[in-house]
């Protein structure tokens, strides 16, 4: 079953090679670092690739605020910035510039609504600010109608018998509308 995602904050594409595996097609990657941007595009030639996720437009009528169009797509995957939240950064979380970059993710899932989030950061998101900010952000993503466990999943690459040990949570995120009418009958 073939399925369209979005990889933001895309690095040099780990999400994407994952989809990829799973039948999915990238319909638009979104990095900001230039030499990241290079990579991706060499590993994955002829994918899209948009720099600044401030500039990208998930409504075509919103033309005051952005500037680049957001396919529609099934799947919005987002590894956004962990320094806000990270014990080794300055933990200003949402007050951080780049912490505010969830809200523009937020933006884009309130108007193109895909089926399935996945979203990815460092685990000192969830205590961070006496758990304040992970309470912000599930309350953004339950206002948007999207389900999801009140503790996100865990998980390092170790796990899998990759030499590094690298913690990150994952927050995996079901439209409750589409969940609802596909899953659920009267």
């Amino acid at each position: 079953m073939s399925f369209q995602f979005i990889d933001l904050f895309a690095g040099i594409g780990g999400f994407h090679k994952a989809l990829e595996t799973l039948d999915g097609k990238c319909v638009l990657a979104c990095e900001i670092d230039k030499q990241c941007q290079e990579i991706y595009s060499a590993n994955f030639p002829g994918t899209p690739i948009k720099g600044d996720i401030t500039l990208l437009n998930p409504n075509a009528g919103d033309e005051q605020t952005f500037k680049e169009p957001v396919p529609d797509h099934n799947v919005l995957c987002a590894g956004f910035p962990c320094q806000p939240f990270s014990k080794a950064g300055n933990r200003l979380g949402l007050e951080d510039t780049r912490g505010t970059l969830f809200y523009h993710i937020a933006k884009i899932i309130e108007r193109k609504r895909p089926e399935y989030l996945i979203l990815e950061n460092v685990p000192n998101l969830i205590g961070h600010n006496e758990g304040k900010t992970w309470q912000t952000i599930s309350n953004v993503l339950n206002d948007l109608g999207y389900i999801f466990d009140t503790i996100p999943l865990k998980f390092s690459p170790h796990l899998l018998g990759i030499p590094q040990i690298r913690e990150r949570v994952f927050i995996l995120a079901i439209n409750n509308r589409d969940y609802t009418s596909k899953h659920v009958k009267p």
